[in-house]
């Protein structure tokens, strides 16, 4: 019998069936990797950080990571400024974005790694969700012998 589960990840509701939890797992896993290397900000569209080396994310973990990240952080000043924000969670390689955007009128792409603080506790958050859907896969797999 396949089942449905409800799990919050970084404030959002994640449905998906049992047959799914070691995918979101596998994104997860590779979340807490990226998430401490350089990402790129961008300032084209709706898209501010795509983690683009992790696996198909069908779950959108990586967008719910960035709003969790900016949700924990932001100020009066940036409430209403996701980029800002980001860029204040970040170092910025300032020698990368010149080269990047040197045939721009303006700056459209940042190259960012975000402080360790931030990346903690991503890496953080992340593993107690990777916890809960390891408990409710061992809960399932249980109930089914």
């Amino acid at each position: 019998m396949t089942r449905e589960i409800k799990i919050k990840i970084f404030g959002g509701e994640m449905r998906l069936y049992d047959y799914d939890i070691s995918t979101a797992i596998q994104i997860l896993e590779s979340l807490k990797k990226e998430v401490r290397n350089p990402q790129i900000l961008s300032y084209s569209g709706l898209e501010t950080i795509d983690f683009h080396t992790v696996p198909y994310d069908e779950y959108s973990i990586g967008y719910e990571c960035i709003q969790w990240i900016f949700n924990q952080n932001k100020s009066k000043e940036t409430e209403y400024d996701i980029r800002q924000c980001l860029l204040d969670c970040s170092v910025e390689d300032e020698d990368w974005t010149k080269r990047r955007n040197r045939d721009y009128i303006g700056i459209v792409y940042r190259k960012v790694t975000f402080l360790p603080k931030f990346q903690d506790a991503v890496v953080s958050e992340i593993s107690k969700y990777i916890s809960e859907l390891q408990r409710i896969a061992e809960k399932i797999k249980e109930e089914t012998e």
